[in-house]
């Protein structure tokens, strides 16, 4: 995603690793976890999109891989013509975040 999403995620992440659930995972356990969690998120990000989109601006995303640079360009871009859609993407991770620390299983 846009290096802003990609550093966002990438310290929602690290909050989930700051909650009790989630600060004693082993080291070596930690990179399934990220993933995890990074996928989990990216979901988020991807659904929240989505229910924002034109018919038009769904075709133009609709063939992307879901973690591709091209997709993190095409949400950035939407979101710079929707102020808020970027209040909403940011809304619904903070939301996901705190379901994921109050449930880790929801990453099963």
């Amino acid at each position: 995603m846009d290096q802003k999403i990609t550093a966002y995620l990438n310290s929602l992440v690290a909050e989930v690793f700051s909650s009790p659930q989630f600060a004693q995972i082993p080291q070596e356990q930690k990179s399934a976890w990220v993933e995890k969690i990074n996928n989990y998120l990216n979901g988020v990000v991807i659904d929240t999109v989505i229910d924002s989109l034109t018919p038009e601006q769904i075709n133009v995303i609709k063939d992307l891989p879901p973690d591709s640079q091209e997709m993190e360009d095409k949400i950035e871009e939407f979101a710079s013509t929707q102020p808020l859609l970027a209040q909403d993407l940011e809304k619904q991770l903070n939301q996901a975040v705190a379901n994921i620390k109050q449930n880790p299983q929801l990453l099963s």
